[in-house]
């Protein structure tokens, strides 16, 4: 499954001398996604990471934004950005503070930020009671959004977080920086450089699957510092 994720190659296409057929581990990866397994297995870990940190388990702060992926012909419900001028997916994600991920919704293209706000923020508030600020850039300043907000009587806000105007070069907003990172991180992943899959739930756990990888290799880092810190 992870060596697809990284090449991008098709299922019948997975290396021979892994010793395991093709549809074998193509049976697994639906299995999978449809027990959402790499969600749970990410959200476990970000915790072990988050307390690793000196954290609590549950962040009280999220960063949420949105990501358009060109679609290629084989690609399921798409849409047109029409901000981005592109046709494809858009991968609404929220990360906490460190940039682990939280929660993750797949649609077409042409769904706003703010309703596709609305599909993650369900999934981040569940049984997550700390949550009380979400920081935001000037695409979720919303009606529809608020309304929401206000109708499920959320524990949390939305904070819309602005750009600050430096002419000739570019400056990260703290904190929003952390979700673009991760953004950047997707698209180092050749199968999620583009969207491929017909169905948003395989896309789902596909992010998860690059999410688990990222995650762990940032508790072997934390790990890491701690001996050092210990050797010192």
């Amino acid at each position: 499954m992870l060596y697809r994720l990284k090449t991008g190659c098709q299922w019948k296409m997975l290396p021979k001398d892994f010793g395991i057929p093709w549809k074998t581990v193509y049976n697994w990866h639906e299995n999978f996604a449809r027990r959402g397994t790499w969600e749970r297995i990410q959200h476990a870990l970000a915790e072990q990471v988050r307390v690793a940190d000196g954290r609590d388990p549950q962040p009280s702060l999220l960063i949420i934004d949105s990501q358009t992926v060109k679609s290629a012909e084989s690609a399921g419900e798409t849409g047109y950005d029409g901000g981005k001028k592109t046709k494809g997916i858009k991968r609404h994600t929220l990360v906490d503070s460190l940039g682990l991920v939280f929660a993750v919704a797949v649609t077409a293209a042409c769904v706003s930020d703010a309703d596709g706000a609305v599909l993650v923020l369900q999934m981040a508030a569940v049984n997550n009671p700390r949550l009380s600020v979400v920081l935001a850039d000037q695409g979720y300043h919303r009606k529809q959004l608020y309304d929401y907000l206000a109708a499920t009587q959320a524990g949390y806000r939305v904070v819309i977080v602005s750009k600050e105007a430096v002419a000739g070069r570019f400056v990260p907003q703290r904190k929003r920086w952390l979700v673009e990172r991760y953004f950047s991180w997707l698209r180092a992943s050749r199968l999620l450089a583009r969207e491929y899959e017909g169905r948003s739930i395989i896309s789902r756990s596909n992010i998860h699957m690059r999410s688990v990888m990222l995650t762990i290799n940032m508790r072997l880092r934390l790990q890491a510092q701690s001996s050092q810190g210990c050797a010192a």
